[in-house]
């Protein structure tokens, strides 16, 4: 490979690895306590206690909630 061939894939893996902390990697740890519905949160935050992603799910909860209609 050549040195623009090997700089480009550590650029892809580079933004892949930063990518990758902002989607949830399906781990169901913040569903453990039974949430079924984004409706039903009620804001205590142990989900995101729970996320090895650190993704505010409170948040996107309520982003969804609204996106889907009441």
């Amino acid at each position: 490979m050549t040195a623009d061939e090997l700089a480009a894939i550590e650029q892809a893996l580079a933004e892949n690895q930063r990518l990758s902390e902002l989607y949830c990697t399906g781990c169901n740890y913040c569903m453990q306590d039974g949430l079924l519905q984004a409706d039903a949160c009620i804001e205590c935050g142990e989900c995101e206690e729970k996320c090895p992603q650190h993704i505010p799910i409170i948040e996107q909860l309520k982003e969804t909630h609204e996106a889907l209609g009441q």
